[in-house]
């Protein structure tokens, strides 16, 4: 069973290349390769904010361009979700 939340946003987000608006984001579990992607971009960027960016987009299909203007409140709640899939816990 995959794994997903929806996240409703303070205030919608837009593409205008696209004319495409979301007021909301699903989040899906990352698959692997998104992972391998995901630490690539944070090796050569060096920034967690620019990377974690990027898996949101990989994980939603959110324009990386409409994820720039995202409320720092929303991208919190985006990135709290997906750092479980990177902490272990102990059994």
């Amino acid at each position: 069973m995959d794994e997903t939340i929806t996240i409703e946003l303070s205030r919608p987000l837009e593409d205008k290349a696209t004319k495409t608006e979301w007021t909301e984001i699903t989040l899906k579990e990352p698959v692997l390769i998104q992972v391998e992607q995901f630490q690539d971009k944070l090796r050569a960027t060096g920034n967690s904010v620019t990377a974690s960016r990027f898996l949101i987009h990989l994980v939603s299909g959110v324009s990386e361009s409409a994820l720039k203007m995202m409320p720092i409140s929303d991208y919190k709640k985006c990135d709290a979700w997906l750092n479980r899939f990177f902490t272990t816990k102990a059994e």
